[in-house]
């Protein structure tokens, strides 16, 4: 399997990639409070493993702990699949280890490089039983507060597996990293799955994608700014919020909450 020209081939290990995985959920745990998934969101994420093509996931790109979320959720819902994923050449190359876990590069500053990371995703496609392709089709951090606007890339390679492969599941999600009530972040996620257009052109493949992150990020948002834990499931981490780990050790024994109280002063009393 010979890449295109513009193209950083990946070289994935399973042993490396499981490595990282694991690593990644305990970088997680350690520095969030709570990863938290909206409840419908998880048979949605189950079914990028059970889908009998292949697979797409696409997430808003905000963050540098995006791949970092990324691999832990392969290992929490796609342990059965091998994940490809493109990133900026520049990028692989000054992180080589990358390859091994499937990313592949491509040079954004070169005109070949649509043509060639399509072409290169369908040829895994066909050397792979079971491949999903992780893309985060914005191509650079974008704030979520930020209008939407996604690269063609995704679309193309979800309308060329078409032709050469099974129809291809596609599931769009988004993420915020909002702080809560604790020192440490949460980590939000909400998953919803994207229609099969009628034709499987680039264009109505680009048109669903692009209206159905967007509305899951608008979901998100809501669930963001209203900041109650209780709407969404907790996938890794302790999810309770307190002070310092010594001093609500202190507020346990002398019986008073390690919550941080976030009553609105304001309301009315209740009569």
């Amino acid at each position: 399997m010979h890449p295109p020209p513009a193209i950083l081939p990946q070289q994935r290990k399973e042993w490396f990639c499981r490595l990282f995985q694991w690593y990644s959920r305990r970088l997680l745990l350690k520095n969030f409070n709570a990863v938290r998934i909206e409840p419908a969101s998880d048979k949605v994420l189950e079914s990028l493993d059970t889908h009998e093509g292949p697979t797409m996931l696409l997430l808003n790109h905000q963050s540098w702990w995006d791949p970092i979320l990324s691999a832990a959720l392969a290992r929490q819902f796609s342990p059965g699949r091998q994940v490809f994923a493109p990133m900026d050449r520049v990028m692989v190359k000054q992180f080589a280890f990358m390859r091994r876990l499937g990313i592949f590069g491509v040079d954004l500053d070169d005109p070949s490089a649509y043509k060639g990371m399509v072409q290169y995703a369908t040829d895994l496609a066909r050397h792979h039983p079971r491949p999903s392709f992780w893309i985060t089709p914005q191509g650079r951090f974008v704030d979520v507060r930020a209008p939407l606007e996604l690269r063609p890339g995704a679309a193309a390679i979800a309308g060329r597996l078409h032709k050469y492969a099974a129809p291809p599941r596609v599931v769009c999600l988004a993420v915020e990293y909002p702080f809560w009530d604790d020192r440490k972040p949460e980590l939000l996620l909400l998953a919803r799955p994207c229609p099969t257009p009628p034709r499987p052109t680039t264009s109505l493949w680009h048109r669903e994608m692009s209206r159905t992150l967007a509305e899951a990020m608008h979901e998100l948002s809501k669930l963001a700014i209203a900041r109650k834990p209780k709407a969404l499931d907790i996938l890794f981490g302790r999810g309770a919020s307190g002070v310092n780990p010594v001093y609500d050790t202190i507020l346990r024994i002398t019986g008073r909450q390690t919550a941080i109280s976030t009553q609105d002063s304001r309301a009315e009393p209740s009569p």
